[in-house]
């Protein structure tokens, strides 16, 4: 049992000036009297993920971020005199920015006078567009994930703010007026790390290399210490993965050992599977910051990305939460490349928290279909998961 739990906080502070990007508003119906006046909107980003648990299952950003923009959404939302606000934003803005580095934001609005919520979604459309990608967001009271449903991707990061303002004039002149909304995610991120990918290397050099041949492979690489010759596997101390595999039968002796240079397996030929075996949130209300909605039946693919000799990244996905902890159910499949199951985990739950990433680690590659784990629900501080 491995846990590690980890405190951090960042908040960034890059306040940028809209100069070019992508703009685009809607005027709801109101009285004409109502003067605009100028409100600058300073939106600033907390995009440091905590590390929640680090999950011991015992017994990459994988997409161009060239191909995308940041798109901030801010509707305006009127105070009503029998108090709270309006359902319906009386204006709503949207904007877009190529820099997805640097996410905070600084834009000037046009409000009429009056009091107001200024409530903020933000997230990751393609390059070029406004259009929903990851999240259907034309009503803010129902933000839905896009469908058929996608993980394993870091560009399904999204974040949400409020803030309150109140744009009021005096004589002819409008004061300047500014608010700024601290941005959240109103997500928990996990990800899978699998700890037998030598494992799985092994079993596809046995399948796709003759006996000779893999013979000739293990007998070729230095021994370790205290094993002998032709049992060779590699370490640490053999390894470096900046490095190319050198190739062993042309007599190295202690050649690198990089996974994805084995002769014989190419992982990007295999298919992980994630399946939610039980509800997933999938519609969030940006009004109440909460999820409202859930289904079954979800499912993404993700590949092996290897870290290093013995691990490999299996996958990860972005959930929608509330501020309390909650938890999420993951079943882990294995496909080789003619789509045959190869490993299959009992369903895995999954802790996570509202801004925070839990990682699960575990032998996911080499896992007989239905292997059976067990969790202990008692924790306190630590989180066991048996197999």
């Amino acid at each position: 049992m491995r846990v590690k739990i980890f405190r951090a906080s960042a908040l960034l502070s890059v306040a940028l000036l809209l100069l070019g990007g992508m703009v685009s508003s809607c005027v709801h119906e109101w009285p004409d009297d109502l003067t605009p006046a100028d409100v600058d909107v300073n939106l600033e980003f907390n995009t440091e993920f905590l590390p929640f648990k680090d999950v011991e299952y015992t017994k990459k950003t994988k997409s161009d971020p060239s191909e995308y923009n940041i798109r901030y959404k801010i509707g305006a939302y009127r105070a009503l005199k029998s108090g709270g606000y309006d359902v319906e934003p009386m204006r709503e803005y949207t904007f877009t920015k190529q820099e997805v580095s640097e996410p905070d934001y600084r834009v000037r609005i046009a409000l009429p006078e009056g009091e107001y919520m200024l409530r903020a979604w933000t997230d990751y459309v393609l390059d070029g567009t406004q259009k929903d990608l990851y999240y259907l967001t034309e009503d803010f009271s129902a933000v839905q994930v896009h469908e058929p449903y996608e993980g394993d991707t870091d560009f399904k990061d999204a974040f949400v703010g409020e803030s309150p303002v109140r744009s009021v004039r005096v004589g002819v002149e409008a004061p300047k007026v500014s608010a700024t909304i601290a941005m959240e995610r109103p997500l928990a991120k996990f990800q899978f790390v699998a700890e037998d990918l030598y494992d799985l290397v092994t079993k596809a050099m046995e399948k796709n290399m003759s006996a000779s041949e893999y013979a000739d492979y293990k007998n070729g690489r230095r021994p370790l210490e205290g094993e002998g010759g032709g049992a060779a596997r590699p370490s640490s101390s053999d390894y470096d993965f900046s490095v190319g595999v050198t190739d062993a039968l042309d007599g190295g002796t202690k050649a690198p050992w990089d996974p994805t240079k084995a002769p014989g397996f190419d992982p990007d030929s295999y298919k992980v599977v994630f399946y939610y075996t039980s509800f997933l949130p999938t519609i969030y209300n940006v009004l109440t910051q909460k999820p409202i909605d859930a289904k079954t039946g979800m499912t993404f693919t993700s590949n092996l990305s290897p870290l290093n000799e013995e691990e490999a990244l299996i996958g990860f996905d972005y959930v929608l939460v509330n501020g309390t902890e909650s938890s999420v159910s993951v079943q882990v499949g294995l496909y080789d490349p003619e789509g045959t199951m190869l490993s299959l985990s009992n369903p895995v739950t999954v802790p996570i928290v509202r801004g925070k990433v839990t990682t699960v680690r575990g032998k996911f590659l080499t896992l007989s279909t239905g292997s059976g784990i067990g969790v202990d629900p008692g924790f306190e501080g630590d989180y066991t998961i048996e197999y």
